[in-house]
């Protein structure tokens, strides 16, 4: 066994790694053979023609990267009136008493750039390989998650769509084992394949989001660390209302559910763009909150992680996905004056 060492973390390499990146690669594509036999006999070629667009747009050089980044991203502002409505709107709702109107324009207009800018980091990240990654990137706030791993019951990471969350697949390269992602498989097909791969190309484990509690749990109890995207809007009967920048949001209660359950640590972890590259960072182990009023604890657990996320994005603003509606849904009443509250 045998360390590289770089940027300050540590990239093992052993006959397990090597199995765990097989594993996933073959359950890719078990995953293309089954969805190719249920039907969409051009899979192949749709799959060949957007790995091609990635690998194309993976070629152009950093400078030119910003560049067309920016052209892209201004030309997207201009014509897409409603991403750009959704956009202006949420960031109103949340700077709107501290920066003035053209001040949230520009904002807006580094959003959309700053979207326009992952379609060419992802097409780089195609091209990367393991020696690849202490070029690019660091971690930050190490101890933080080693300190809540050596607790023994695995590490749930709290993340969210900030910098640019398809990058976060290369944990397992800096030393994070056992990493496994819960998503939402995507509608089209040949994106799931193509992201599903890409997600993948390192080691990291991909559980669907869809009955995930056992898979979940099987993954803690090898010590490892279960990542969860907690910044978006759900449906009432998935979540909680609870404060987000100040506005009630429908937040998933997933993770409070399941770190109540099992005592797992919570740990922040994103990914963001500091200039030098990508940054990693991990914050302080979120406490879990127990008085015994389980329906108390799940609205105070997930209020600690909305705040966690709200610290990064006051943080990084124009790194945040503001195209989404986070605060589409909207709860039946008031909340104060809910009786079942």
């Amino acid at each position: 066994m045998d360390y590289n060492i770089g940027n300050g973390f540590g990239v093992r390499h052993n006959d397990a790694d090597t199995q765990r990146k097989g594993t996933a690669i073959l359950s890719s594509n078990r995953q293309h053979k089954k969805e190719t036999e249920n039907g969409d006999g051009f899979l192949e070629v749709k799959y060949t023609l957007l790995r091609l667009f990635f690998l194309v747009m993976g070629m152009v050089p950093p400078w030119a990267r910003k560049w067309l980044s920016w052209l892209l991203g201004r030309t997207a502002y201009i014509v897409d009136r409603e991403h750009r409505t959704i956009v202006i709107d949420n960031l109103t709702r949340v700077f709107g008493d501290i920066k003035t109107g053209k001040e949230i324009r520009a904002l807006a207009r580094r959003v959309f750039c700053n979207t326009a800018l992952m379609l060419f980091e992802i097409g780089w990240f195609t091209r990367l390989g393991p020696s690849d990654i202490p070029k690019h990137f660091r971690i930050t706030g190490f101890e933080h998650f080693k300190k809540a791993l050596s607790k023994g019951r695995g590490v749930f990471a709290l993340t969210a769509h900030i910098g640019n969350w398809e990058l976060l697949p290369v944990a397992p390269a800096m030393g994070i084992e056992n990493a496994a992602f819960v998503y939402r498989p995507l509608d089209k097909k040949v994106l799931d394949l193509f992201f599903g791969r890409q997600r993948t190309k390192f080691g990291a484990k991909m559980i669907p989001s869809k009955k995930a509690m056992f898979k979940i749990i099987r993954n803690m109890t090898r010590g490892g660390c279960v990542l969860l995207l907690m910044d978006q809007n759900v449906d009432w009967y998935e979540g909680v209302f609870v404060e987000f920048f100040g506005h009630y949001a429908c937040t998933n209660k997933g993770l409070a559910l399941m770190a109540m359950k099992t005592k797992t640590p919570v740990v922040p972890m994103f990914l963001v763009r500091d200039g030098k590259g990508y940054n990693i960072i991990f914050e302080d182990e979120i406490p879990l909150a127990e008085t015994g009023d389980r329906t108390k604890d799940i609205e105070e657990n997930t209020r600690r992680y909305n705040k966690a996320i709200e610290s990064i994005i006051l943080r990084y603003p124009d790194q945040w996905f503001w195209l989404h509606q986070r605060w589409k849904t909207r709860p039946f009443c008031n909340i104060a004056d809910n009786p079942w509250r």
